[in-house]
């Protein structure tokens, strides 16, 4: 993100390894050669930037089934998950310049390297052959040049993450920073990626930044 922000905006920074690559809450990813570790500038309106957390999961995941032919699920809040292991994750952050909006997207694919994590995988796993990184980051470029008619319809992009959110309907464990741990059941998410978790005796929204670890209980 930080190499970014020194560009100008419609900027995608590309790595081939990651020393200091992170997730949400500066949790550590581990970006090794063979994976597309890739960071995306653009300046959006404030009012099509918030629908992004759900946008960019539901496109990925379009994008893996439509190409490759993988059942690829996404676990709340934005990782894309195949059979319960990780295959690609997003990251996004955002600063103002004057008035205007810059939104860094920080996208991490296990593409053709072999994922030191026992809960992540590969696309070189998945489908037994290595696949051009430069197919991928095509794809990511312009999908960025397209990205607010994507967030016009958000609707749209809302029925289609539930469709594909594996946590939807499971019990799950949250770590929220602010509450404590939380037993309940994921029973919805709002149009801008909120999680619903009804506990039994009331219905909690929580946002991904307020949620520091979330956990499937069965």
């Amino acid at each position: 993100m930080y190499t970014a922000g020194h560009l100008p905006p419609w900027s995608i920074v590309i790595s081939e390894y990651q020393v200091y690559g992170y997730g949400r809450h500066g949790k550590e990813w581990i970006s090794d050669l063979g994976g597309v570790w890739a960071t995306l500038k653009a300046p959006l309106e404030e009012r099509v930037a918030q629908y992004l957390p759900i946008a960019l999961p539901v496109l990925l995941c379009e994008f893996f089934r439509e190409k490759f032919e993988v059942n690829a699920m996404i676990k709340w809040p934005n990782d894309i998950v195949v059979n319960g292991k990780k295959l690609a994750g997003t990251i996004i952050e955002g600063e103002y310049f004057g008035n205007k909006l810059h939104i860094y997207v920080g996208v991490g694919i296990n593409m053709n390297n072999e994922p030191k994590l026992e809960r992540a995988i590969s696309l070189k796993n998945i489908t037994g052959k290595l696949t051009p990184r430069n197919r991928v980051i095509a794809y990511l470029s312009g999908l960025m040049g397209r990205i607010e008619k994507y967030l016009e319809d958000y609707s749209k992009l809302q029925a289609m993450y539930l469709k594909l959110l594996e946590t939807l309907g499971r019990k799950v464990t949250v770590v929220s920073l602010s509450r404590g741990v939380i037993v309940g059941r994921a029973s919805g998410v709002t149009v801008t990626g909120d999680i619903i978790i009804d506990t039994g005796s009331e219905k909690m929204r929580l946002s991904s930044t307020e949620i520091f670890e979330l956990k499937y209980v069965e």
